[in-house]
Parts: structure tokens; C-alpha cells; sequence
């Protein structure tokens, strides 16, 4: 540490980013909170890149479009092993919008899943698990909306809602 008999002129912080070389702060009496600020900077410069992914398997559900699509897209770049997931819909769009988003990224796992069935979750984490050898990051994304309001929606509908929104969540 460095003392000395004077109060500082400034702020720890105006001292801190104008410290270009250590003998411009003669005449500053450092603190703890200061010596805490330096330690907190050497920690972050030390850190790896937090926004590496390499090597990591993630699972982004409704994976197939919409931010689902974008986020593994983002994860693919930052190095990670990627795996898609759609619902089967009867046109078939899911599908083949998962196809699409694969064909930009290397190497990726599709799967079809409803995320409202317990069973077909357990089969995709199994399958996760024989192809890629497990899974490391999970983003819950899978969502539906109807638009209309609650008044206006069947029993069916809601429940439907409930089933992906927070049952898919939870299985």
C-alpha cells in the first residue's frame, strides 16, 4: 500500500482512472476500498472469455424459429455443440424451420419434442445423452400464444397454453 500523511485531492474513482503510472498517486493515501476496486479489475482481466462456449452441448427448446432460433444461432458462434428442438405441427413448418436453422450452424442435433409431454422429454434428454454425451446448458424457450384474449379462449386453448408455457417449463 501506499500512505501518506495528506487527504486525497479526489475520489478513489477520478484517482483510479487517472492512474497512468503508479508515482502520479504520491501524496494519496490508499483505502480498502481502493485496494478493493484494483483486486476486483485484476479479477475480471483474469477471468476467461465468460461468452465461451466450446465444447459445451446446449439445448435450446423451440429452437426451430423466432428467438429460439437466434439464441442457438448465437450459442453455435461462440463455439457450442448445438441441439435444436421443434414440435411436430401437422403442415410440417416446424420441422422444416429447424432444418433451416441447422443448415447454419455445424454439426447439429434436431429432435422433435413436445416439451408438454413428460415422455417425450425423458426420450429427447436420452437421446441428448447417447448422441452428445450429455447436456450442459438448457434454455427453456419453447412458448405458444393465442391471440385472443382469456375471455375469448376455449378451455383447450388455455389448457394448451398451460402445458407449454409452464408444464414444458417444469418436465
Amino acid at each position: 500500500r501506499i500512505y501518506s500523511k495528506t487527504r486525497p485531492s479526489c475520489s478513489h474513482r477520478t484517482a483510479f482512472n487517472n492512474l497512468t503510472d503508479p508515482t502520479q498517486i504520491r501524496g494519496f493515501r490508499t483505502s480498502r476500498i481502493f485496494s478493493r476496486e484494483i483486486l476486483i479489475i485484476l479479477l475480471i482481466l483474469s477471468m476467461p472469455d465468460l461468452l465461451d462456449f466450446t465444447g459445451k452441448i446446449v439445448l435450446v427448446t423451440g429452437s426451430s424459429r423466432g428467438i429460439g432460433a437466434d439464441t442457438i444461432k448465437a450459442f453455435e458462434q461462440r463455439g457450442a455443440k448445438c441441439v435444436l428442438n421443434y414440435v411436430v405441427d401437422p403442415e410440417g413448418k416446424n420441422k422444416a424451420d429447424a432444418e433451416n436453422v441447422a443448415q447454419a450452424l455445424s454439426d447439429p442435433l434436431i429432435i422433435e419434442c413436445d416439451v408438454s409431454n413428460p415422455t417425450q422429454v425423458e426420450s429427447m434428454m436420452m437421446e441428448i445423452g447417447d448422441k452428445r454425451g450429455g447436456l450442459d446448458i438448457l434454455v427453456n424457450n419453447s412458448g405458444i400464444i393465442r391471440d385472443r384474449t382469456i375471455k375469448k379462449m376455449t378451455l383447450e386453448e388455455f389448457e394448451s397454453v398451460v402445458r407449454v408455457n409452464l408444464t414444458g417449463t417444469f418436465n
